[in-house]
Parts: structure tokens; C-alpha cells; sequence
């Protein structure tokens, strides 16, 4: 039989455990907000020679009517060309192979 001082340290307990996850996750934050903040200052890139290569990946399967608009938008990124690349992986069985193949020419 429960008496009233059992459940009262029972609920102590739990309220204890949950004040600490709460403190812990909320600690968790703080350090991530530390971390972010602390390499804000990077210097960004001064020409087109400090960026990095990019290659962006379009995966399409049976996509006819969304491919030529997909790899259209893909191209105009504002990158340079010469550190972008596009790769169309396309493992279609409909019409879909020759439509990519014309859009890529």
C-alpha cells in the first residue's frame, strides 16, 4: 500500500530526473550557440580561385516531365564553370534516358 511520504519522494524523483535532462539539454545548446559563433569570422573566399569544386548529383528515375527543367535549373547556378559539375545519373526504362541525353548535348 502506498503511503503519502512514498509517493511524494516518488514524484521528488522524477522531477529530479527531468530537471536534469532539461539542464543538460539546455547546456547542450548553449555550447552549440558557442561553438557556432566562435569561427564566425571566416574570411570568405576573394575570387572565384579560393572556392571549392562542386559537383552536384541529379539521381532521376522515370522523371520525363520534371528531367529537361531539373537539369536546365541545375546549369544555371551562379558558380563558376570551371570549379562546377553537373552529373546526371539517370537509371530510367522509360523515354526519359533520351530526353536527359538531348538536354545534357
Amino acid at each position: 500500500m502506498w503511503r503519502p511520504r512514498m509517493l511524494g519522494e516518488l514524484l521528488f524523483d522524477i522531477y529530479s530526473i527531468i530537471s536534469s535532462v532539461m539542464f543538460a539539454y539546455g547546456a547542450n545548446f548553449y555550447y552549440l550557440i558557442y561553438r557556432s559563433t566562435r569561427n564566425a569570422t571566416k574570411p570568405l573566399p576573394r575570387s572565384h580561385l579560393d572556392l571549392p569544386r562542386v559537383t552536384i548529383q541529379l539521381p532521376i528515375y522515370n522523371e520525363r516531365y520534371v528531367a529537361k527543367r531539373l537539369i536546365e535549373s541545375a546549369c544555371q547556378i551562379d558558380y563558376p564553370h570551371s570549379k562546377l559539375e553537373v552529373q546526371v545519373l539517370d537509371d530510367s526504362t522509360d523515354d526519359t534516358v533520351g530526353i536527359c541525353r538531348e538536354t545534357v548535348q
